[in-house]
């Protein structure tokens, strides 16, 4: 009926302008009138999906999977909602018997493989995704490849194939994406990263209207009460939820009203921590950047932040084209965006030295000294030592695609340096045997007693994830990109962290947070250094075990754990680019401005 299409219609263009309440009330006014009309029931099921009512969604798409006309999309659709409840295992089984029906189809293929990934099967995923390659090459399915290669540390291989497919899918958004992440795992020169980086903005705004950032009509009054919209996909049991907490626990309620915007669907206990800091809570699961992006508009914010920059998830697309006079990056990506539209970002004079550090950078760099990060634990343990045995530990927890050949040469240099030595690995990524496997076979490559090595998988529970700090004496940093949360859990549980200076944000983390916590002199220059100070330190390896509960009590009373002093420089950092905009508004008032 040209009435019920019409009406259908209506319902789409309602929620396509964010408006989901009143396109509900459409679908289901259709849907009660006609359940059979597929069409009706793939949209509310996207919408429950979006709107986290999973049940209701399975309930809704499973009757079209044998639909002629929607039943790969329901398909997809199952398998993502699967996902997201966290039904792993039955997302990984329902897109195998999908893609036996639809055998050829790249989301189907995508869906299966994050859900191995989320699983940490990263064998698996690779494997799909190889077959999916060789049967229908696809940009996504590329990006999606080389995400599975850094996952299990063959960094150069993932690089090398992102290259192979830009020249297959030239300009494609998602293999330039992975590139610019990926080139912050290798030695490269800061020039070519900061050009991929800053292709990618390019391609992304090419098509996007420019906004005068003058044109938006907040009072410019430069020390009033502030409106700041904080987004992120990590406001949950996440690296970032570390470093975020102290500023939604301390800031100024009176001076600036946080509205926190989680993007994530996951919902869990470091949520309901973070809740009640932020003056005001939305969670938005639409996955949508432009319907993220008109919902923060609405808030009417003076300065927006994100803390993702290019990681998986990431809130940044939603600030192209801008949504608030000041668009800030923070915490969570170690680089530069790229966007022009992100006009500042949160950095310090350790990470990034001045001069130096500004020519690779699109936003304008605010140093907020002496770190640019705040750490505040979750959960408190007695630093302790729980070995079985006498014989010097190392170790590293990071993930293991920050295992850089440099990396695997030093730490085989110091096993044999340092006789009876042992190296204990952890990273999620390491459950998988062939991962394992690899690993290993690196280590031997490079002449480490492969015999002294020991090799563990992922800890769900918190608590156990910190007691296996327990086991090292000395926790060895990764570089050309260094550890953050690794690096502060260590020295919460008392056991020192060697690292190395490098050139990159990314390789100058650990200079920051072991300067804020008060062990400078920790931080190498060389790796020749970084080797011979952790040699030494495990030539005193009973001191170092006898000041575990020192080390971590210094480190609480230190900088880095300050959230109170921290949060008060993050204000006037906010402060400072908030009265810049208002002196620029108030000198050229311009009107906007598009393309």
């Amino acid at each position: 009926m040209p009435d019920r299409e019409g009406k259908f219609q209506h319902a789409i263009d309602l929620l396509n302008r964010g408006k989901a309440a009143e396109g509900r009330v459409l679908l289901e006014e259709l849907h009660a009138a006609d359940p059979t009309d597929a069409q009706v029931r793939l949209s509310l099921g996207k919408l429950e999906s979006e709107e986290l009512r999973l049940d209701r969604a399975l309930a809704l798409l499973e009757p079209l999977v044998h639909d002629r006309a929607h039943g790969l999309h329901a398909a997809t659709m199952i398998v993502h909602v699967l996902s997201r409840a966290g039904r792993l295992d039955k997302a990984i089984a329902r897109a195998a018997e999908f893609r036996a029906i639809f055998p050829l189809d790249p989301n189907l293929a995508l869906m299966a493989a994050a859900a191995h990934s989320s699983r940490h099967n990263h064998e698996d995923a690779e494997r799909l995704l190889r077959e999916q390659v060789a049967a229908t090459p696809h940009a996504d399915v590329e990006a999606a490849l080389s995400s599975a290669l850094l996952n299990v540390g063959r960094v150069d291989e993932a690089i090398a194939g992102l290259k192979s497919a830009l020249g297959r899918f030239p300009g494609d958004v998602g293999c330039l994406a992975a590139l610019a992440s990926a080139t912050n795992y290798v030695t490269t020169s800061r020039e070519e990263g900061f050009r991929i980086h800053g292709a990618l903005a390019r391609l992304v705004e090419f098509a996007v209207p420019v906004i005068d950032p003058l044109s938006y009509e907040n009072p410019p009054d430069p020390d009033r009460p502030l409106r700041i919209s904080l987004l992120s996909a990590d406001l949950r049991a996440h690296s970032v939820a570390y470093f975020v907490e102290a500023i939604l626990r301390h800031h100024d309620r009176s001076r600036y009203h946080i509205t926190a915007f989680s993007t994530s669907a996951v919902d869990d206990e470091v949520t309901a921590r973070l809740r009640p800091l932020a003056d005001a809570w939305r969670q938005h699961t639409s996955g949508s950047p432009r319907l993220l992006a008109r919902e923060v508009w609405t808030q009417k914010p003076d300065i927006v932040i994100e803390l993702g920059g290019l990681t998986g998830g990431s809130a940044l697309p939603a600030l192209v084209p801008q949504v608030a006079p000041v668009q800030v990056t923070a915490i969570g990506y170690p680089n530069t965006t790229g966007f022009r539209t992100v006009h500042y970002r949160i950095v310090d004079s350790l990470t990034d030295p001045p001069g130096e550090a500004d020519a690779f950078c699109s936003e304008k760099l605010v140093r907020l000294d002496p770190c640019f990060l705040c750490f505040t634990p979750r959960t408190m343990r007695v630093p302790a030592w729980s070995a079985s045995e006498d014989a010097v530990i190392f170790g590293s927890f990071n993930k293991i695609t920050k295992y850089s050949d440099e990396c695997i040469k030093a730490w085989a240099e110091l096993l044999v340096r340092v006789p009876g030595s042992r190296l204990l690995l952890k990273s999620p990524a390491l459950e998988g045997k062939s991962v394992r496997d690899h690993l290993l076979k690196r280590l031997a490559v490079a002449g480490a007693p492969v015999e002294r090595v020991r090799l563990v998988g992922k800890q769900e529970a918190e608590t156990d994830h910190l007691a296996m700090y327990e086991q090292i004496d000395l926790a060895l940093d990764t570089f050309p990109y260094n550890g953050t949360t690794t690096t502060c859990e260590a020295m919460l549980m008392g056991v020192p962290v060697v690292t190395v200076e490098g050139s990159t944000h990314a390789g100058r983390v650990g200079l920051s947070l072991l300067s804020a916590a008060g062990f400078p002199e920790l931080v190498a220059r060389t790796q020749a250094e970084y080797i011979d100070k952790a040699a030494q330190c495990a030539a005193r390896v009973q001191t170092l075990r006898a000041e575990r509960v020192a080390r971590s009590r210094q480190m609480l009373a230190s900088a880095l754990c300050d959230g109170p002093a921290y949060t008060a420089r993050w204000q006037e950092a906010i402060r400072w680019m908030w009265r810049t905009w208002c002196e620029q508004k108030r000198s050229r008032s311009s009107p906007s401005e598009r393309r």
